[in-house]
């Protein structure tokens, strides 16, 4: 095994700079050291079979990018060797999110659609169909009708034509539905569906009349009518999207209510590490209602909750931020500090400084004072969580005072200043003490009402 590794290594060590060698064009400046250095490690990664698919996405979408010599045709070389499938497909999906590529580029694609090889074929069709060439939408035509080729090929080329946005592509199609091949003709029915959002019950028949009636109209109607149409079609899957979610929200509070208890922690857990941030939100909601019946909450559970403060969904973050100051978490205050300094959502930097504010811990104030002068979306929060740590302790002299700057320099009122300069904020409850802040500056006061909710709620 060890031998195969080092002859493999070999190999790929030989072969790339002989790719980087025949993709040099004779026509521009050389390759500057760097430039070279880095075409070889792309171009390594590409042809690495142990690279996983998105480090070759990843390095393919670098390449596609670079204006050097022998960027492009490397591509090119990659998307023709049909030994490196993983390589083949990185390239046609990187052309892909880039919406079109080199005219370089249109051959080998259309060789991949005819592959042998399956899995590069809808790649490669995909890729085609964003072009703005009429030579590649050509070329992904000639194939979906060509009686010639092989069905299963034809199928990828004609499903991929829902991605091109051309009247030519829907004059194809329409043309497809009296194909011989039964298959063809369901894959072009259902295509047509997909690229203009018409639903036609599945008839020809009325295909043939919509296309003979509007094949004539120019462009630019045409795109006022595709672009109503997907807008329709957005507020749809908005629609369908928000009944989904509640139908799973119920789905899981039934199967969490029908758990026995011993095995609720588990469950729970589950739902917190899943990989669909909206299960995650039940299982966090899950947790908020554990809290508010005084239930204990398990240690596996509250590290879910300290993770989630860095959750890809803000919308989970905003909630980690609070559960955390409701359970008086041990390493709460610490997290959303080191959180603080980092996040760049202000909703959730708000929640941050909310929760600071809940636990009225003295070391969050240095950060909760700078944020009142450095982070104005988020002041009033921040104003708020001055006075929550205020009404929970006796703020020493200095910090007294460096917070009654923060707080003139924001343009807030003398009397919220003597208040906190005499402490007498802390015979306030925090409600009073966050309208008696905010309520001073109409910008504050707006941002208060946008916040009000959570406050309520948490």
């Amino acid at each position: 095994m060890r031998y195969l590794k080092r002859a493999y290594l070999m190999a790929v060590f030989c072969w790339v700079p002989a790719i980087v060698g025949c993709v040099q064009e004779p026509a521009g400046p050389p390759l500057t050291p760097v430039q070279r250095m880095e075409l070889e490690t792309l171009s390594g990664q590409l042809a690495d079979p142990g690279r996983s698919a998105k480090t070759k996405l990843d390095a393919a979408s670098l390449l596609l990018v670079r204006t050097y010599p022998g960027a492009a045709r490397a591509l090119a070389t990659f998307l023709s060797d049909s030994s490196n499938a993983s390589a083949q497909i990185a390239v046609a999906e990187a052309i892909t999110a880039s919406d079109g590529g080199k005219e370089v580029f249109i051959d080998p694609l259309a060789a991949m659609v005819n592959s042998n090889e399956p899995s590069v074929r809808a790649p490669a069709a995909k890729a085609l169909a964003t072009y703005r060439n009429p030579k590649a939408l050509q070329k992904l035509i000639s194939v979906a009708a060509d009686p010639g080729a092989k069905t299963p090929v034809r199928l990828s080329a004609t499903t991929a034509l829902q991605y091109a946005f051309e009247k030519q592509a829907v004059g194809a199609l329409v043309k497809l539905l009296d194909d011989p091949d039964e298959a063809v003709r369901r894959t072009a029915l259902g295509t047509l569906g997909e690229l203009t959002n018409i639903d036609f019950g599945g008839d020809p028949s009325l295909w043939r009349k919509w296309w003979s009636d509007n094949k004539d109209e120019s462009w630019s109607q045409w795109l006022r009518e595709w672009t109503d149409s997907l807008a329709k079609r957005n507020r749809d899957l908005l629609a369908n999207s928000s009944e989904l979610r509640v139908r799973l929200g119920r789905a899981m509070n039934d199967l969490y209510a029908a758990t026995p208890a011993a095995q609720r922690d588990e469950l729970l857990s589950s739902f917190l590490k899943d990989p669909v941030s909206e299960v995650r939100l039940v299982g966090a909601s899950l947790v908020d209602r554990r809290i508010a019946a005084s239930e204990q909450i398990s240690e596996d559970v509250r590290l879910r909750i300290r993770s989630m403060l860095t959750d890809p969904d803000e919308r989970l973050r905003r909630r980690s931020a609070f559960l955390l100051a409701q359970m008086r978490d041990s390493e709460a205050v610490g997290l959303l500090l080191e959180s603080l300094k980092t996040e760049q959502a202000i909703s959730v930097r708000r929640a941050l400084l909310t929760a600071l504010g809940q636990l009225g811990d003295l070391q969050a104030l240095p950060a909760v004072i700078a944020q009142i002068g450095r982070d104005e979306p988020a002041a009033a929060a921040a104003a708020a969580a001055l006075a929550g740590i205020a009404g929970k302790n006796i703020l020493p002299d200095d910090t007294r005072s460096e917070a009654v700057d923060a707080l003139i320099e924001q343009g807030h009122k003398v009397a919220v200043v003597d208040n906190l300069s005499t402490g007498s904020t802390q015979n306030l409850n925090p409600r009073a003490r966050f309208y008696e802040i905010s309520i001073c500056n109409p910008q504050l006061s707006e941002v208060f009402e946008q916040e009000e909710p959570e406050v309520v709620n948490h």
